[in-house]
């Protein structure tokens, strides 16, 4: 180990995405690894495991990844920037 976290890996939806985006996977690898916000989610199935990660360094994208060793980057999507129900609630409440 040389103390780096690991390269995550991507799907070919993941490097679809990019490529319709306009997106370098080097861009989205970066915003795994040095991720600041993660915010688990869940799938349509009530299962969760994935996670959407934003970075300060580049926040016109999120990155939605399964948290495996290494990370599995599943898309890319935009950052709208919008507050997530959770969010706004925990706002509300303090």
């Amino acid at each position: 180990m040389n103390g780096y976290p690991p390269t995550p890996r991507m799907t070919q939806h993941a490097r679809d995405r990019c490529r319709e985006m306009g997106v370098k996977a080097k861009r989205a690898k970066a915003v795994v690894r040095k991720a600041e916000i993660n915010r688990p989610t869940m799938d349509s199935d009530g299962r969760k495991g994935r996670v959407q990660a934003s970075w300060s360094g580049d926040p016109e994208i999120c990155v939605i990844y399964e948290p495996a060793e290494p990370p599995i980057i599943v898309t890319v999507i935009w950052n709208t920037g919008k507050k997530t129900t959770r969010e706004l609630y925990m706002a509300s409440s303090s």
